[in-house]
């Protein structure tokens, strides 16, 4: 189950194994973090080991990652799509609502069965699109 939960996590840099910091491309198209990058000891790529040459200017030069940082401003959590915290199993899907009274990020399989217990079947169910687009707030508020 870790290696399907994985798949809903933040992608994270080969070197450091974080979440990126500064994303950067290297010449070949591998990314990672921009310290990593600066902390390399051989300028070789460390996936592809293709040998590449820093900008004049320094790793700061290095063209950003603007996709992987889209994405990662996308995948915050409870704001982002993330794993769902209910399923259980071999397979996790990603989470499309957050339920409120739970504080539970849900797939739509697990909504559908959160709906039929009495006890959860009224609980304020959001769409993770709405909170992202800070929809959530507003209607926390009416």
């Amino acid at each position: 189950m870790e290696t399907a939960r994985r798949l809903c996590d933040k992608p994270e840099c080969p070197i450091c194994m974080e979440v990126y910091r500064d994303p950067r491309f290297l010449p070949c198209g591998h990314t990672f973090c921009r310290q990593c990058v600066g902390e390399l000891r051989k300028l070789n790529c460390p996936l592809c080991r293709k040998r590449f040459r820093l900008p004049a200017n320094g790793v700061g030069y290095l063209p950003k990652n603007f996709a992987l940082l889209e994405l990662l401003e996308t995948k915050e959590l409870p704001s982002g799509l993330g794993c769902c915290d209910a399923c259980s199993g071999d397979v996790v899907k990603a989470a499309t609502v957050y339920c409120v009274e739970c504080e539970q990020k849900l797939c739509r399989d697990c909504e559908d069965y959160h709906k039929k217990f009495s006890v959860t079947r009224r609980h304020k169910i959001v769409d993770v699109n709405a909170i992202s687009a800070g929809l959530f707030i507003v209607k926390l508020a009416e």
